[in-house]
C-alpha cells in the first residue's frame, strides 16, 4: 500500500500544518489580547548651532527623551528598535527627515528611557539644501519597531510638533588652542 516515506510525508505534512496554525494564533494574540498605552515625551534640549555651510544650511540639537515602553513589552516581544527622528519641509525638499538616535531595547526592565540633553550618536547634522533651515518649523518623532518572537515586526511612533529652528546663523562658542608652553629653562628638540 503506502510505503515509509509515503507516510512520513504525511506525518511531515500534518506537523508543520500544526505548527503554523499555533504561531498564527499565538501571534494574533499580541494583537488582539495586548494593548500597551507607552507614555513618551520628547523636546529640544539645545539647538548648538544653526550655520550657512557651502552645500546648505545644517542644523546641531541636542534632545530630551523621556519614553516608558515597558507596557510595550509582552510575552511575544523579543526586543524593540527605538529612534528619534528630526523632520521639516523647505521649499526645495517638502520632507527632509534625519535620524538623531537609535536604541535596542532587549528587557522589559530597561524598557524606561530617560535621557537629559541627549547628543545625536552621529557626526552628521541636520542640513537643508536649500539655505531655508533658518526659521523653519520642525516635529521631532519618537518610534519604536516591535520585534516579536512569533509573527510580523510592526511599528508605532508618537509625534511632537511646535518647534523651531532659530531665525539667524549663530555658531558654538569653540574653545581656543591650548599653546604648548615650554617649561623655562629648556632647549627646543633636547632630549631630557
Amino acid at each position: 500500500m503506502h510505503s515509509i516515506w509515503h507516510r512520513l510525508n504525511s506525518l511531515l505534512t500534518y506537523g508543520s500544518t500544526v505548527l503554523l496554525a499555533v504561531c498564527i494564533l499565538t501571534s494574533a494574540t499580541d494583537f488582539l489580547v495586548h494593548k500597551s498605552n507607552p507614555v513618551v515625551s520628547v523636546k529640544p534640549a539645545k539647538i548648538e548651532a544653526v550655520s550657512r555651510g557651502p552645500e546648505g544650511d545644517w542644523a546641531w540639537m541636542s534632545v530630551d527623551l523621556d519614553a516608558d515602553l515597558s507596557s510595550v513589552f509582552s510575552w511575544n516581544t523579543k526586543q524593540l528598535f527605538v529612534s528619534v527622528m528630526a523632520s521639516f519641509s523647505t521649499p526645495k525638499n517638502h520632507i527632509n527627515e534625519a535620524v538623531i538616535w537609535t536604541d535596542i531595547i532587549t528587557d522589559k526592565a530597561k524598557a524606561h528611557i530617560q535621557h537629559v540633553s541627549l547628543p545625536p550618536q552621529w557626526a552628521y547634522t541636520l542640513s537643508a539644501q536649500d539655505y531655508a533651515l533658518r526659521g523653519t518649523p520642525f516635529n521631532l518623532t519618537v518610534s519604536w519597531d516591535v520585534m516579536p518572537i512569533v509573527g510580523a515586526l510592526y511599528m508605532q511612533q508618537r509625534s511632537f510638533s511646535g518647534f523651531q529652528f532659530p531665525s539667524e546663523y549663530f555658531k558654538p562658542p569653540r574653545p581656543g588652542r591650548l599653546k604648548q608652553q615650554k617649561p623655562p629653562g629648556q632647549i627646543p628638540g633636547a632630549i631630557v
